[in-house]
């Protein structure tokens, strides 16, 4: 007779409800046996989890009681304890758990389970859960749906990388679930990424400079930004025209450009819409220059307002047009 070890609740033998016992027990490939009622199983799976009943394997008392436990039909499967004890609290009709579903490890094992027994609920529970957890884990997630072929939330969660600065493609970022993916899939997001860069980046330069516009359409279009206005500046500030005609050039004030530039090293490390605005809004560097001009100290804090606002949906806009274009 195998030794066996009972799971812990709910599914020991002394937690079901006198009104509702159980009746089976599922025992895991580690030998640990949870009791569990053959009603809520058949209402998550069209499968059926065969007891065993072969003769040939009762050929002796000690190994026929194998097939019972506390007088219940014994069901082998091929899950270990861990992931089957995760997969039967996603079965049951009652408030889940945050370990069934807030911890990523072995997630992937737990998905594959439930969709080798064809629990469809409980594959959506998990790929909302993946979705759920992009912000705080998005490399995890990344991986996970990469190995389990969800296209969808592979995306999204590669979009989630973003936000943490260019340390995956110099190998400075590393997490376990990377093992269950290749070296393919993790170059195609570090291609994602560096085009993401460049359509971000496209996206700060819109705004950095005006080219080949006749110097009056220029200030027509933006001269209500202080930084494009050629009038109403203190003396050493104000924008600038350089050329005439379509070949004219509407350069910002100053300050403003050393400003964007910074802005531009912020997307170019992390190419998000959240850095994008938040690099505008950190102007800190730029205040001695910005109080030495009267229009500047007026205007330049609540346009620069305007202009996060702006740029955020300009990134994101960028980054969507190159995430549609990827299949992970």
């Amino acid at each position: 007779m195998s030794l066996t070890t009972r799971a812990p609740s709910p599914f020991a033998a002394s937690s079901a409800n006198g009104n509702c016992p159980h009746d089976l027990v599922l025992r895991s490939s580690d030998n640990v046996d949870f009791h569990v009622h053959k009603t809520v199983l058949f209402l998550n799976t069209p499968k059926s989890f065969h007891t065993v009943d072969d003769p040939a394997s009762q050929s002796n008392a000690s190994e026929a009681s194998d097939n019972l436990h506390a007088g219940l039909p014994v069901a082998r499967v091929k899950e270990p304890s861990a992931v089957l004890r995760r997969l039967l609290l996603l079965c049951y009709p009652q408030p889940i758990p945050s370990s069934a579903i807030d911890v990523l490890d072995h997630i992937h094992l737990v998905y594959r389970a439930a969709h080798a027994y064809n629990m469809r609920r409980v594959c959506d529970i998990i790929r909302s859960t993946l979705l759920s957890r992009i912000d705080a884990d998005p490399y995890r997630v990344f991986a996970v749906a990469c190995s389990l072929t969800l296209p969808d939330t592979a995306r999204a969660a590669a979009v989630g990388t973003l936000k943490n600065p260019n340390a995956l493609c110099s190998g400075e970022y590393e997490v376990s679930e990377f093992s269950l993916i290749s070296g393919l899939c993790l170059t195609a997001l570090c291609r994602f990424r560096n085009q993401c860069v460049h359509a971000s980046c496209v996206a700060v330069d819109r705004h950095r400079y005006v080219a080949n516009c006749p110097s009056d359409e220029a200030t027509a279009a933006f001269g209500d930004l202080c930084w494009w206005s050629t009038k109403g500046h203190s003396r050493g500030c104000g924008a600038t025209v350089a050329g005439t005609g379509r070949d004219c050039t509407l350069k910002s004030t100053g300050w403003f450009k050393l400003h964007m530039a910074r802005v531009y090293d912020a997307v170019r490390d992390t190419p998000c819409s959240t850095a994008a605005a938040a690099a505008v809004l950190d102007y800190t560097a730029c205040l001695p220059c910005i109080s030495r001009c009267n229009l500047c100290v007026a205007d330049a804090p609540k346009q620069l307002q305007v202009l996060a606002g702006i740029l955020r949906t300009d990134v994101d806009a960028q980054v969507h047009t190159v995430a549609e274009r990827w299949r992970f």
